[in-house]
């Protein structure tokens, strides 16, 4: 697991989806990243829920609810910048069920946190991002 922090873009999956998401102009790489893991029926690959968690983490951000500035990288950051609405409530709903699963026990990302003895402060980051997700 290329990962250095509990935060959404910090690991090597969620940073390679803020390049696909800074050539992108609209929320086709976000819907992207849902799909892959709703297409996962049964167990989440664990880079799928990093981007999955990654791409909710920009729609909390386009609602203005954002937990530290530097929570997202620069490219983010600056693609946010360039777009003028709100992200749609059903993706918006879409992420916060994303995020519930991730959270579950088929998920590989929460078993490689749990193998590190260190689930507790990831699954609290990831709460806090479910809360900032869908809070109004």
């Amino acid at each position: 697991m290329g990962t250095w922090g509990y935060g959404a873009f910090e690991n090597d999956a969620a940073c390679d989806f803020a390049i696909d998401l800074e050539n992108s102009k609209r929320l086709k790489p976000i819907k992207i990243a849902f799909k892959t893991v709703e297409r996962d029926a049964k167990y989440i690959d664990g880079s799928d829920a990093e981007i999955a968690l990654a791409a909710c983490e920009v729609l909390a951000c386009l609602k203005g609810n954002v937990s530290t500035p530097d929570a997202c990288p620069e490219e983010v950051r600056n693609w946010i910048a360039t777009q003028s609405k709100t992200p749609p409530h059903s993706l918006v709903e879409r992420g916060a069920k994303i995020i519930d699963r991730v959270l579950g026990e088929q998920s590989e990302l929460r078993e490689c946190w749990e193998e590190a003895n260190d689930a507790e402060p990831w699954i609290a980051a990831v709460d806090d991002l479910r809360a900032r997700l869908t809070s109004t």
